[in-house]
């Protein structure tokens, strides 16, 4: 990743792999998990048997419409050996900005459209999917998938579990604060162009909301805003940061002169990692990675 003028990171792509991954073990030992977005296409491959993880791949790709970017997706599935291979089971999520969440007594099948009508607008191939969290009984995330998507990678790969994209961090946030329930949480998790804030206190979600942005400034503003909606001082508030930001970048630079406490993401414990993954910062790909953890 670097910096560019207005934006805030370019992406660069990313392929880390370890000498004992083996393409004739995919269907019997392999898990792969797959993160996409209009940003970019990421996957990351565990070893079940031996826990650990041994492959990543992240590729940029162009700023098309859609129409034309799932077909380029399509493209890169079909050509890359690693992606084509058949797995022993596959998580994918899709970076939506289209997701709230919903208390579990409104989730009543027949009723989730008209209530989702509210909150976005919904396009007449779009999916709606309902993440229910068992760390989280108060309420399901409801989101949207681009059917195009979910289509192209059922196409490969049928055994396919579509799974909201913010899971890890949002499971992270509800165990975090219930264990320091005196504690404010901010979770920022930073995309190309848009970044999603998650504010846990006491275990629970008390504020959601995905934002648009073309610089650091952008990021400072919709974050100190929701801070002043809270009644919070920002020094009360432990900020984590996942996704395309470093602590050499602008962006770090501009929220630590508010923030006092900045944390990354981090990987689970309990799974190995391979040497290579050194390529990359952890939290860039901590949502991906962490994914198996959260719903095996």
């Amino acid at each position: 990743m670097q910096e560019t003028g207005s934006k805030v990171f370019i992406m660069n792509e990313i392929f880390c792999i370890d000498e004992t991954f083996d393409i004739h073990s995919t269907l019997s030992s392999y898990h792969l998990s797959i993160q996409a977005g209009f940003d970019a296409f990421s996957f990351t491959v565990l070893n079940t048997v031996s826990n650990k993880y041994i492959l990543l791949k992240s590729i940029p790709l162009p700023d098309v419409s859609e129409e034309i970017l799932f077909e380029h997706i399509e493209k890169k599935i079909k050509e890359d050996e690693y992606l084509s291979a058949p797995y022993k089971s596959v998580f994918v999520t899709f970076k939506t900005p289209k997701f709230t969440f919903v208390p579990e007594k409104y989730l009543i099948q027949n009723n989730i459209k008209p209530l989702i009508d509210k909150c976005f607008q919904i396009e007449d191939l779009d999916e709606i999917h309902v993440q229910n969290i068992s760390a989280y009984k108060n309420a399901a995330c409801v989101y949207i998938l681009p059917n195009q998507f979910t289509n192209t990678i059922l196409k490969y790969h049928k055994n396919s579990r579509f799974l909201f994209h913010l899971l890890p961090s949002f499971i992270d946030g509800i165990e975090i604060s219930k264990n320091h329930t005196q504690d404010n949480y901010f979770f920022l998790n930073i995309n190309t162009n848009r970044f999603e804030i998650l504010f846990f206190k006491g275990g629970n979600l008390m504020l959601h909301n995905s934002f648009f942005y073309l610089s650091a400034q952008d990021i400072l503003y919709y974050t100190l805003y929701a801070a002043k909606c809270l009644n919070l001082s920002t020094n009360e508030i432990t900020m984590i940061l996942s996704g395309n930001v470093e602590k050499n970048s602008s962006l770090y630079s501009v929220l630590s002169k508010y923030f006092l406490t900045i944390k990354f993401s981090a990987l689970k414990k309990g799974f190995v990692y391979s040497y290579t993954f050194n390529k990359f910062s952890a939290h860039q790909f901590s949502n991906l990675i962490n994914l198996f953890a959260c719903e095996s």
